[in-house]
């Protein structure tokens, strides 16, 4: 898992150098979505855990947190007023079909959305 998360990584780094060298007025940045819990709720359920030994108590205590949009790409930039998303596709990795409705919604109004593979130069993609 972690040899794929790295591969992910690194491939997701050439790809922002390679397209910030093509475009210089280019700004990107990694777009990571998901979600974590608040740290002071877990340090509440905690507490909760220790006096009540439940832990259907403490779980209710946990607030949790996303972040991002699904479906984003894992790269997300501007590009001389247009927006940009980038999506990065390892291995045999597919679209999802959140991935594709945001994707038509950014090219629906005017950005760019790329899906690059690390299985074709990347240059060919951007």
């Amino acid at each position: 898992m972690l040899n794929k998360y790295r591969q992910h990584q690194n491939f997701e780094a050439r790809v922002m150098l390679a397209y910030q060298t093509r475009y210089p007025h280019a700004r990107l940045w990694q777009s990571p979505t998901g979600n974590c819990y608040a740290l002071y709720s877990v340090i509440n359920a905690f507490k909760v855990l220790m006096k009540t030994r439940s832990i259907v108590a403490a779980k209710k205590a946990l607030i949790r947190v996303v972040y991002g949009k699904v479906g984003q790409g894992d790269i997300t930039g501007i590009n001389l007023g247009r927006f940009v998303s980038i999506e990065i596709k390892t291995g045999r990795s597919i679209q999802s079909t959140d991935q594709k409705n945001f994707q038509k919604m950014i090219e629906d109004r005017g950005g760019q959305y790329l899906v690059v593979r690390d299985s074709i130069p990347i240059e060919d993609q951007i």
